[in-house]
C-alpha cells in the first residue's frame, strides 16, 4: 500500500478507548482542493490495518454525499502486511452546517463544529484576537483553536492526533500513537519543534528589550517555539490537569502575550508555543521526523541562521507541506 498525500488544509487523528485504540479523522471540508476520494474509501474498506470485527458507529442520516468527506480516510497509509494492532473508526468534523456530509461507509461518524465551538466561545475569541491576524483570514477560523479545548468538547474520548492534511503520511501510524507512552507525568499533549524561525520574529520585540535569546531561538541552545502539524492530545490528562486548566483563561493569555508581546498569527501553536515558554513540562516534544515541516518562507528573512531551525536528521515519518511546499514522491527524501 503506497503512501497517501493530502491536499486539504487540517485534519485530526483521534485515539482513545480502553480495551482498544479508537482513532477518528476529523477533517474541515471548507477547501476546494481535491483528493483520490474513491482509491481513499477503498483504502478504509480493504485495509489490513482494520479490526474485521469493528461495529459500525455511524448514525443512518449520516449516509450520503462522500466525496467531500472522502479525505479523513487519507489519514494513513500504513504499512501494507502489518498486523492489525488497532481498531479504527473514522470521524469527520465539518466548520459549517450545509457543507455536514453524508457518507456511504460504515467507517465513518461525522460531528459538527458549531456546539463544539459554542461551548468555549468567549476563550476561542480571546485567541482570536492574538493568535489570528484578523476576521475573516485563513487561521481565525475556529477550526483552529479547538484543540486547546478539546478536552471539553470530547469528554468520552481519552485521547486524540490531530493532524493538518498538507500532510504524506511514511509509516505506521500505530507507531506514532504509541509516543502516548513516552509522556512524563506531567505531560498532556505532545508536537514537534517549530523548524522555522518564525517564533524568532514573532518574539524580537522581547528578545531585544529583555535579552531572553532563548525564546524564539534556534536548537539545542533556543527554543524555537512548536508546531502544531501533528498534535498528541492526552484528553484525559488534559482534563485532569489543574495548571494546564488554569492556564486556560481569559486574564491568563492576555498576561501572557502582553508579558512576551506575542502577537501570532497560526492558530493554536501560537498559543502552545507561548505556554511552552513557561511551562515546558506539559509537552512532549515529539520528533521531527512525525512531523517534518518543508516550509521556506522564512530562508529569505533569516538566512543567516534558517538552517539552524531547519534541520531534523533520522528518518522521516511524516512530512508536513506546509506553505503549500512540494511533498517529496514516494522513494526520494527532502533534507
Amino acid at each position: 500500500m503506497s503512501p497517501v498525500s493530502l491536499s486539504r488544509r487540517r485534519l485530526a487523528l483521534v485515539a482513545a478507548g480502553l480495551l482498544v485504540c479508537l482513532i477518528i479523522v476529523l477533517l474541515s471540508s471548507r477547501d476546494e482542493s481535491t483528493v483520490r476520494a474513491s482509491a481513499l474509501l477503498d483504502q478504509l474498506e480493504s485495509a489490513q490495518w482494520r479490526d474485521a470485527g469493528a461495529p459500525a458507529t455511524v448514525d443512518d442520516e449520516d449516509q450520503e454525499g462522500e466525496q467531500a468527506a472522502a479525505a479523513a480516510a487519507a489519514a494513513w497509509s500504513p504499512a501494507a502486511a502489518a498486523p492489525c494492532r488497532r481498531r479504527i473508526e473514522v470521524g469527520v468534523i465539518f466548520t459549517k452546517a450545509d457543507q455536514h456530509p453524508k457518507m456511504k461507509t460504515n467507517l465513518v461518524t461525522n460531528h459538527a463544529i458549531a456546539p463544539m465551538a459554542d461551548q468555549m466561545k468567549s476563550l476561542i475569541e480571546v485567541m482570536q484576537e492574538h493568535f489570528a491576524p484578523r476576521k475573516g483570514t485563513y487561521y481565525n477560523d475556529v477550526l483552529f483553536f479547538l484543540t486547546t479545548t478539546m478536552h471539553r468538547s470530547l469528554p468520552r474520548l481519552k485521547r486524540v492526533i490531530m493532524m493538518d492534511v498538507d500532510i504524506s503520511v511514511r509509516a505506521d501510524l500505530a507507531l506514532l500513537d504509541d509516543h502516548f507512552e513516552r509522556f512524563s507525568p506531567e505531560n498532556v499533549m505532545g508536537l514537534s519543534l517549530e523548524l522555522s524561525p518564525v517564533y524568532r520574529h514573532v518574539l524580537e520585540a522581547h528578545r531585544r528589550e529583555t535579552g531572553n535569546l532563548t525564546a524564539g531561538g534556534a536548537p539545542p541552545a533556543g527554543f524555537p517555539g512548536l508546531n502544531s502539524g501533528v498534535v498528541l492530545l492526552d484528553l484525559a490528562r488534559m482534563r485532569a490537569s489543574r495548571r494546564y486548566n488554569q492556564l486556560m483563561t481569559e486574564h491568563e493569555i492576555r498576561r501572557r502575550t502582553a508579558r512576551y508581546r506575542f502577537k501570532g498569527h497560526l492558530g493554536d501553536q501560537d498559543l502552545y508555543t507561548l505556554l511552552a515558554l513557561d511551562e515546558p513540562e506539559l509537552f512532549y516534544v515529539l520528533p521531527c521526523g512525525w512531523n517534518r515541516q518543508l516550509c521556506t518562507f522564512w530562508r529569505s528573512v533569516y538566512a543567516d541562521v534558517f538552517d539552524q531551525y531547519f534541520r531534523c536528521p533520522g528518518s522521516i515519518s511524516i512530512y508536513h507541506g506546509n506553505c503549500k511546499a512540494t511533498i517529496p514522491t514516494e522513494g526520494e527524501r527532502r533534507a
